[in-house]
């Protein structure tokens, strides 16, 4: 175990370091200038206290984690740890799916940090860690019941026991990071079927194994949910419907979820309700033509050699969008949101450097192999331009709210209008304001988490919310924002 271990350090290291300054240098913008989106990112700041409202969804251990860092995320020092555990998560899915190539691996993972994905969950930057830290565990379950090697029955057991309580911690941060552990045994069995090394009973022995612990692990989790509902004396949320989690009702809606499961896949590659690159949505089509035509020798080649085993491999890559989703089975009234494509944006860096790794050097296919890394690095600058206009986006967005916001505070003292306990209502938005500097082609290309001050106006709850977390946590001004009542009397007044 220890040589294992050392080796797997030897092989990963430079690869991990390489992650960690390419993540830096790609989000230095948002970290120097601590930048958030307008969601739930601009309404809590670095701050978090997690408590009753995280624990009746379900995150049983965020408030555990918010107290381990002082409830304070500034950056870059959040940032640099958050983008640091996703490549560690990332590296344990790389290593289970056979990757030693070094183009595959280094490409591949860059690819993986550079994404929207990454960048929206660096954008709560009050809850980043929780999000990285759910993927590691993710992964680091699936890495323990498929990947390290043991012998002997009270081995075995302990890192079932391990798997289960990695299992458990994950789902206490993140539920939606379950895909990358499922990604993670998904590709690990696709990577021993195709390559022939390991019969199918022991294949068959390492998911029972990976099953029981799972089993053992939700129920570890959702006893870790009601001792913390009991501390904090609350019930389960509607949020998300979160209230109707529990086996009965992911079996009773199973069927109905796997079309969404694949539709949901879907999403990430449409490039429109959630863009992740900026070339158009057709450069997904040519990735995976490529994916596609990487595979069909070698599945045709495991096919030659064992038919079941070709079989199981062709039906491992088909599972794929569903291993992705398998949160949605769970919660199955859910829909996907831009900080829950971290184990969608695996896909296309697994299964490149797996076609790499796995495609014979010999005919066609020898320029098919020289052409994955040209691809890989094609698809590599769309996501960094993507991320580029969502930071640009966020950063030009803030500083037009913070010039708007010195002209109210200054216009409010000079007519003496100012006091730290009267109540203000903001009708509209602030990208309404002429005040306000829209590059239209910038918001256009973004995302619409990161295009600053330009949330629904209509929705008073979301208006009211993001104008007091505006002046507290950006302006750092004690100007009260009045509530819904008030501004829906504003609205209705002629």
């Amino acid at each position: 175990m220890k040589a294992e271990f050392t080796a797997f350090i030897k092989k990963w290291k430079n690869v991990f370091a390489a992650d960690i300054v390419a993540g830096c240098i790609v989000y230095s913008l948002l970290m120097v200038n601590q930048l958030v989106n307008q969601l739930d990112g601009m309404w809590h700041g670095s701050i978090s206290y997690a408590g009753a409202h995280e624990v009746g969804i379900g995150r049983w251990l965020w408030p555990l984690l918010d107290k381990g860092r002082g409830y304070l995320s500034p950056d870059p020092v959040t940032s640099i740890i958050s983008v640091a555990v996703f490549a560690a998560a990332f590296i344990l899915v790389m290593d289970a799916a056979g990757i030693g190539n070094r183009a595959a691996a280094y490409l591949g993972s860059f690819l993986f940090i550079v994404n929207t994905g990454i960048l929206a969950s660096l954008s709560y930057r009050y809850m980043s860690p929780t999000f990285a830290f759910s993927c590691f565990f993710a992964a680091a379950a699936g890495y323990l019941l498929v990947q390290v090697k043991v012998n002997g029955v009270l081995r075995n057991i302990a890192c079932a026991a391990a798997g289960a309580v990695f299992i458990a911690c994950m789902m206490g941060l993140y539920q939606a990071e379950l895909g990358c552990l499922c990604l993670l045994i998904l590709v690990y069995c696709l990577r021993k079927l195709i390559s022939g090394d390991g019969s199918l009973p022991d294949l068959g022995r390492k998911l029972v194994r990976a099953l029981i612990s799972l089993i053992f692990g939700a129920l570890l989790y959702f006893a870790m949910v009601n001792v913390q509902l009991q501390v904090y004396d609350t019930s389960m949320s509607r949020y998300g419907g979160a209230e109707n989690y529990g086996v009965a009702e992911t079996i009773s809606h199973f069927f109905e979820r796997i079309p969404a499961t694949y539709r949901y896949f879907a999403y990430y590659y449409a490039n429109d309700r959630i863009k992740t690159t900026y070339f158009p949505k057709e450069i997904y089509v040519l990735v995976y033509g490529i994916i596609l035509l990487g595979f069909i020798p070698v599945i045709y080649r495991t096919i030659k050699r064992s038919i079941a085993g070709g079989v199981l491999a062709a039906v491992c890559l088909l599972l794929i969008p569903a291993a992705c989703n398998s949160i949605f089975f769970i919660a199955f009234e859910a829909e996907p949101q831009i900080q829950m494509i971290i184990p969608v944006s695996m896909c296309i860096p697994l299964l490149l450097g797996m076609c790499l790794e796995n495609t014979a050097d010999i005919g066609w296919q020898r320029y098919g192999r020289a052409a994955i890394p040209f691809v890989m690095g094609i698809v590599l600058y769309g996501s960094y331009i993507m991320t580029i206009y969502d930071q640009q986006s966020m950063y030009m967005g803030m500083n037009s709210m913070k010039e708007l916001g010195s002209e109210i505070v200054t216009e409010l003292i000079r007519d003496d209008l100012y006091h730290p306990y009267y109540s203000y209502v903001f009708v509209g938005r602030p990208a309404d304001s002429p005040v306000y500097a829209k590059n239209d082609a910038v918001i256009a290309r973004a995302n619409r988490n990161a295009a600053m001050g330009t949330w629904n106006a209509d929705d008073e709850k979301w208006a009211t919310q993001s104008w007091q977390s505006f002046w507290e946590h950006q302006m750092g001004i004690a100007l009260k924002v009045a509530g819904e009542d008030a501004l829906n009397a504003a609205l209705s007044d002629p």
